[in-house]
């Protein structure tokens, strides 16, 4: 008995042993899994191939530069834009190219003699149209980048810093419709005088275009009546409200004035009427080569600015003296 005594013990501590051993291992076991599972959770992850790191740089704005020295690059076709405000103060834009160069709008408070850059922002005008300045608001319009399908009006009534959609002025402005030769004015689109025109100008119920070497009016709904003014490089209306007269700057490099010419026709004009000389603006030695993508003209009041190739002059008697 007692030797089977002994033998039952022996065993039974052995038992134990072997449950306080197996159940180590498995602690042991457990911990060597929790720690390889929080090793693979805080493994760093592989970034892959870095890409570029961004750089955000502030563009300064341009300085004021003097018109003489300006460089002007136009598109073919199209014409620039002149909006005369007073003596001292008008806007001008390149005309832009959808999917080409933007339009580059810009404004002088001295006469033309500096110019400072106007930021259009996030306005997405891809080219430049019409433009109407004001001392309280100027409008600007032209196609949206992307298709260019569609006009779009933009007003700022502080002096560029802000625009705003403006519908009222794109059914007002009158321009040459892109690429054809329609014509758009209040009234709605219309077929122009010419197979390619150039300028348009709306005053009252009166409308003008230019075209290569002609001059058009139209009152209404009444046709366009067309006269032949060789070597015609832009016109602006005068007076307020429908125009009685237009002034003409006209090429004249080959006669007594030597640069631009200014003359005159009223409104009521025929195949028959003949411009009347104004005064004479001798820029062409300085402004290079002129066509009508590279003269601009505007009135306001007796005040008359020209914008031929590089440079701006400024008449304060309706353009007999510059």
């Amino acid at each position: 008995m007692k030797s089977r005594v002994a033998g039952s013990g022996f065993f039974s501590s052995l038992a134990g042993r072997i449950v306080v051993i197996a159940v180590i291992v498995a602690f042991v076991v457990v911990d060597v899994l929790l720690v390889a599972a929080a090793l693979r959770a805080t493994a760093p992850v592989d970034p892959g191939t870095p890409g570029p790191i961004p750089t955000y740089t502030s563009s300064p704005q341009p300085t004021a530069t003097a018109s003489a020295s300006a460089a002007i690059n136009e598109p073919s076709g199209v014409v620039r834009l002149l909006s005369a405000v007073s003596a001292t103060e008008a806007w001008r834009t390149t005309p832009g190219l959808c999917g080409g160069a933007a339009p580059k709008v810009e404004r002088s408070t001295d006469g033309g003699d500096t110019w400072a850059v106007v930021d259009l922002g996030s306005t997405g005008v891809a080219d430049a149209v019409a433009l109407n300045a004001g001392s309280d608001r100027t409008a600007l319009a032209g196609h949206l980048t992307g298709s260019c399908a569609k006009t779009k009006a933009m007003a700022t009534f502080t002096e560029g810093k802000f625009w705003a959609a403006s519908t009222t002025d794109v059914a007002d402005l009158a321009f040459v419709v892109r690429g054809s030769n329609r014509v758009h004015l209040a009234s709605g689109v219309v077929a122009g005088p010419c197979a390619t025109p150039l300028g348009a100008v709306q005053s009252g119920s009166a409308a003008a275009v230019s075209c290569a070497d002609a001059f058009a009016v139209k009152n209404g709904d009444a046709s366009w009546q067309t006269v032949t003014v060789d070597g015609l490089l832009g016109f602006t209306a005068t007076g307020t409200g429908t125009a009685s007269s237009y002034l003409l700057a006209v090429d004249s490099a080959s006669d007594d004035c030597g640069g631009v010419a200014i003359e005159s026709l009223t409104a009521d004009l025929t195949p028959d009427s003949v411009p009347t000389p104004v005064g004479c603006a001798p820029v062409a030695t300085a402004a290079g080569t002129l066509d009508p993508s590279t003269v601009a003209l505007s009135r306001v009041g007796a005040n008359v600015w020209l914008w031929a190739g590089s440079r701006v002059s400024v008449s304060a008697d309706g353009g007999a003296s510059w």
